[in-house]
């Protein structure tokens, strides 16, 4: 959680890594106070000074993964416009002469790293005999 995003009301993984982690350390702990263990602080070191940081480390790294995951979908997405071209032709929502327009457009303004050519197309001639 940066200090820059508002708590929106969702726990993020690594407030409930920590309390899941507080909550074992502390049970076991007094359990093992009320057992009569001699050496039941020695959960305390563990789990706040081990176990904590861990816990909390893995859930922030699970958290930027799925970010970094989301943020590259998004860029696949958005990164190929000849595709983005090609649905908008293939759901109608262009006609055959804008088609061509803004396909000749990006092939001109492109550098050619994200876009493939297209084949040109074949056109059907009868030679009349």
């Amino acid at each position: 959680m940066n200090a820059d995003e508002p708590f929106d009301g969702e726990a993020p993984i690594e407030l409930i890594a920590a309390g899941a982690v507080t909550t074992l350390t502390l049970l076991v702990g007094f359990g093992l106070l009320f057992a009569g263990v001699r050496f039941f602080w020695v959960t305390y070191i563990v789990g706040f000074a081990g176990v904590f940081p861990l816990a909390v480390g893995c859930a922030r790294a699970y958290r930027l993964r799925l970010r970094r995951e989301e943020t590259d979908a998004t860029a696949r997405e958005h990164a190929d416009p000849l595709a983005e071209l090609r649905e908008r032709y293939a759901r109608g929502e262009l006609t055959d002469e804008e088609f061509d327009r803004r396909l000749e457009r990006l092939l001109a303004t492109d550098s050619g790293e994200n876009v493939r050519r297209e084949p040109e197309r074949q056109v059907d001639v009868e030679i009349g005999s």
